[in-house]
Order: C-alpha cells, then structure tokens, then sequence
C-alpha cells in the first residue's frame, strides 16, 4: 500500500511538473501585441479587422504606423496603406504599402521605399557609429528581421554603405555574414569619387575576406588630380 502511495506521488508530481512546464513555454513563445487608430471595422465573411485614423501597431519592439491598417487575425498578418513607417529600436523602414507577418517578422515594402539601418559592426577599431549605418532607397524591399537581419531590394536601388555608394536593379543584403550583393547595371561610387561598372558586385563588410570583387565587364573610372602636383612642383621651386 505504502509503495502504491510513493508511485502515486510521483506520478502526480511529474504531471504538475510537465503542466508547469509546458505553461512556461507557452507563456515564452507568446507574444501579445496592440493596435490603435480613431476607427476600426470588421469584415466577418472576410475575417479582417480594418483600423483608420492614426492607425498603429505595437509587437515586440517594432512600432508600426500607416494611414489604414488591415488586420488579419488568424494569419499574423496585416496590410498597410499610406505613409508607412516602421520602427525598430534606431532602424526605420519607410514606403507606401506593406504587407507583414507578425509573427516571421517578415516585411514587404512597396513605393518609395527608404531604410534607415544600424547593422551590428564587430569590428574592434570602427568607433565611427556612422560606418555602422546602411542606407537604401528602392522601388521594393523583402525585409526578414530577427537574428539574420536579411533584404531584397529590387527597382532602381540606391545603397549608401561605408564610404561606398552602389546603384544596381537588384541588391541583396545578408546581415549574419556582412555581405552586400549587386546585380544588373552595377555601379560603385567610391570616396574618391573612383566610379566602378560591373554586372555583379559582392561586398565582404567585416572577416579576413573584408574587400570587394566585381566580374562582368568591368570598368573603372579614376581621376588623377594634376593641380595638386603642380602646386607641389611650384613649392619645390621656389625652395
């Protein structure tokens, strides 16, 4: 009887054990969120809620702001129209349309579309935050957040990063390995205003790979400053 007693304990025990357990992951893997607007209506048959007015989002760090927010409940998804802004901590996501998965953190933009991003630099010398700061400008973006912190821009992209500028129709940003890819009418503006042409540009930003190849009918372009010789000529003269 008394072994029968001990077995039901133990019992009982691991089963409030696995209850507790199991609550704490579902409590860990739940992440409550929050819209606001002036207005809101939902659609039954199509299962949507609709947010106008100052209509905002509020999930994990991200804040979310657009003229009309459509909310799809059971997918994790929403569609915003109108004066997009996304916030993450310092980064900034802006455009016209957007269509987000709440809960992949996927992101993506249509209409003029601008990011404003600080990437996570390893480096032990860069003490120039603005070095960290990668700016694009595009038709459309495909943004995935979270560990990766991985892009697609596509349409007429601009992309300020370092000292660089890269123009391309297609350019790929890979945040977990540091790595910048250019494709279809490729041009790099340097520093020095040296002007590089390509069809493919890869940008190693970080590792003992740090540096750049292009392939494809390649063509730079460099200026050589003659004033700034001759002036040094003139002052040897002269001594």
């Amino acid at each position: 009887m008394e072994r029968k007693n001990k077995l039901l304990k133990i019992i009982i025990l691991f089963w409030i054990g696995l209850l507790i357990f199991n609550e704490a992951l579902w409590v860990e893997a739940a992440s409550k969120g929050q819209i606001q607007a002036e207005k809101v209506k939902y659609f039954k048959d199509q299962e949507y809620f609709l947010f106008q007015g100052n209509s905002k989002i509020e999930y994990k760090d991200y804040v979310i702001k657009a003229d009309l927010i459509k909310y799809y409940q059971k997918e994790d998804r929403a569609v915003l129209r109108g004066n997009v802004v996304v916030y993450q901590g310092e980064t900034r996501l802006t455009g016209q349309e957007m269509i987000v998965d709440l809960k992949k953190e996927e992101f993506i933009i249509d209409g003029d579309v601008y990011i404003y991003y600080v990437r996570a630099s390893k480096k032990k010398d860069n003490k120039d935050k603005e070095n960290d700061v990668i700016e694009i400008r595009a038709g459309h973006v495909e943004f995935q957040s979270g560990e990766k912190d991985h892009f697609i821009a596509t349409k007429k992209v601009i992309m300020e990063v370092e000292d660089r500028t890269i123009k391309s129709e297609f350019l790929e940003y890979k945040g977990d390995e540091k790595l910048v890819i250019a494709r279809e009418n490729v041009e790099v503006i340097g520093k020095d205003e040296e002007k590089l042409n390509c069809d493919e540009f890869t940008l190693v930003l970080e590792g003992e790979d740090e540096g750049f190849e292009a392939v494809g009918q390649v063509q730079l372009e460099f200026t050589i400053d003659n004033e700034k010789e001759d002036e040094s000529a003139e002052s040897n003269e002269e001594n």
